[in-house]
């Protein structure tokens, strides 16, 4: 009810601040300091968000990222499941797939990736833009040792479905007026 009087965590409160656009940089990278110094996948995850606002100053904003990608990979295994959770949670991928790319080999980043893109995908709630910023923070990790399948994968999760679901969909709306499919794309996938 009264939301003001609810008591933060620590973590939390820390997420408060590691997330504010505004104001010096000062309080964020302590924030951000704190969160990576603790142990917990909650606090890799809240410091994972850090990706999620821009600071004013955009190349304040671009080191700031980098320090977080600096703290992740320092974590190392520790911050794998939080980052694949934060993936499949928010839009803006690029940093934490460079995290990743640097705790990861190839041979196991790009299934992980994968399986995050169906995830990403079989959500309903999920914007056409979470899933092509996700191929194109892809891109450059794709290597000619991706397997067969991982491929199949990709393609049943972008193309295959989209066919699927109009194949369903066209008896159901066939000789309704007004009904029609409209299917979206973005030239970031490309």
């Amino acid at each position: 009810m009264f939301d003001f009087l609810k008591t933060r965590t620590p973590i939390e409160r820390l997420t408060k601040r590691v997330t504010e656009t505004g104001g010096e940089d000062g309080p964020r990278i302590e924030a951000a300091q704190k969160l990576a110094d603790m142990k917990s996948p909650e606090a890799t995850f809240a410091l994972a968000k850090r990706f999620t606002i821009s600071s004013k100053v955009i190349t304040q904003d671009i080191e700031e990222k980098r320090m977080v990608v600096n703290m992740l990979a320092a974590k190392g295994e520790q911050a794998v499941e939080p980052l694949l959770r934060f993936l499949k949670s928010y839009h803006q991928v690029e940093w934490p797939v460079e995290a990743l790319a640097r705790i990861l080999p190839n041979t196991e980043l790009i299934p992980k990736l994968v399986t995050v893109l169906e995830d990403v995908a079989q959500n309903p709630f999920t914007s056409p833009e979470h899933r092509s910023s996700l191929i194109k923070a892809m891109h450059g990790h794709i290597t000619p040792e991706i397997a067969e399948d991982d491929w199949d994968r990709v393609i049943r999760v972008n193309l295959t479905s989209v066919y699927l679901c109009c194949k369903y969909a066209i008896p159901h709306l066939a000789g309704r007026p007004g009904a029609s499919i409209v299917n979206t794309a973005s030239s970031m996938a490309l």
